[in-house]
């Protein structure tokens, strides 16, 4: 019997150079997400004796990239997917998608009638990955003024397969193995040295200077 387990993981500095190119940005935003997938196969003997595989899959989300500021230019004049122009912005990189996300300003996070479409053609046109393992990522940034500021940041993920039913997306700290899910545990020497640096640093010029010197020398 196999039973499968399935992760999706971003890393800490992925997710915040994410959330300050959207939230600095004008406009709304769409983009894709770049990563890998690891599988790690285990089997189990029972009390019966009978051997159970599990294969845990882990999709991490490592960077991103945005595209455009409406889903209206990925389509061609037909209402359909232009994927010459995503072969030129993709290019050799299209093999390294494992999803893509859109932001948007004082909206909820139920999906558009374009967004729905644009899910099941990028689901599509990305053949390289499973649909169930096809991360959209929606965010949203809500502005309230009324008696007290408030800004918030909404998120929501799901997979190609089913946009309407949400998958848990754990955040990767800096020295967490990238194809581990929940490691803690730094994976090279370099992550260890980039942890005690960001723990130790002073934001200020000499210490940034000395800090990036302590990391070029190993």
């Amino acid at each position: 019997m196999s039973k499968n387990t399935v992760h999706f993981t971003i890393s800490n500095p992925a997710i915040s150079f994410l959330l300050h190119d959207c939230v600095k940005s004008p406009h709304n935003q769409i983009g894709f997400l770049f990563g890998e997938i690891d599988q790690k196969v285990s089997n189990v003997t029972t009390d019966s004796h009978a051997d159970n595989e599990t294969i845990e899959i882990t999709v991490s989300v490592t960077a991103s990239m945005p595209l455009s500021e409406s889903e209206d230019l990925l389509f061609t004049r037909d209402g359909i997917l232009n994927e010459p122009l995503l072969e030129i912005i993709l290019g050799e990189f299209k093999k390294d998608v494992v999803g893509w996300y859109s932001f948007t300003r004082n909206q909820d996070l139920s999906p558009s009638i374009c967004q729905l479409f644009l899910a099941h053609q990028f689901a599509t046109y990305f053949s390289h990955i499973p649909k169930d393992l096809f991360l959209f990522f929606q965010m949203t940034n809500n502005i309230v003024f009324e008696e007290n500021f408030t800004n918030t940041n909404k998120f929501l993920c799901t997979t190609g397969s089913d946009v309407s039913t949400p998958v848990e997306l754990h955040i990767r700290q800096l020295g967490e193995s990238t194809l581990a899910y929940n490691a803690h545990r730094p994976v090279t020497k370099q992550c260890e040295t980039f942890d005690s640096v960001l723990n130790q640093i002073q934001w200020n010029n000499k210490d940034i200077v000395n800090s990036f010197e302590t990391l070029q020398s190993f």
